[in-house]
């Protein structure tokens, strides 16, 4: 298992599948993290994969926080479907591989943590210089 750690987090394409929801706790950085909808409170809370509930139930309610709000009762938006820019994050994963939600609060590995959450695949752009850009092809179901 290897970590998978986001250096920016930057929506390049968005196919219009979000979430909206309130903070359900206070959580200092929170763009880019994955929150899940706790079916009970349905608040926003802190997501990982050690248990379906913690994943945000079968559904898979939850998705990537699009803004930095921090705060218990702010809005948040989850972002779930379209391209999202890591920075260098990706840089070493291969192309098409997936990306899986992991067992500790919002981390992001190339195997599934202890329930399997797919949060998207690698996905390989050709820039206009001729470098290789790649994007996580973000697919939350």
């Amino acid at each position: 298992m290897t970590t998978i750690t986001p250096t920016d987090f930057r929506v390049v394409r968005d196919d219009g599948a979000s979430l909206s929801a309130k903070a359900g706790e206070t959580i200092s950085s929170r763009k880019g993290k994955f929150l899940r909808i706790d079916p009970t409170t349905s608040l926003a809370m802190l997501g990982n994969a050690s248990s379906a509930a913690e994943a945000g139930g079968a559904a898979g309610h939850g998705g990537f926080a699009m803004s930095d709000q921090a705060q218990v009762g702010d809005a948040v938006t989850l972002f779930r479907r379209g391209l999202i820019d890591w920075g260098t994050g990706l840089d070493s994963v291969a192309n098409g591989a997936l990306v899986y939600l992991g067992d500790t609060d919002s981390l992001f590995q190339d195997s599934a943590g202890t329930v399997t959450v797919v949060l998207g695949k690698v996905h390989a752009v050709v820039e206009s210089d001729g470098s290789v850009k790649k994007f996580l092809l973000a697919d939350i179901q």
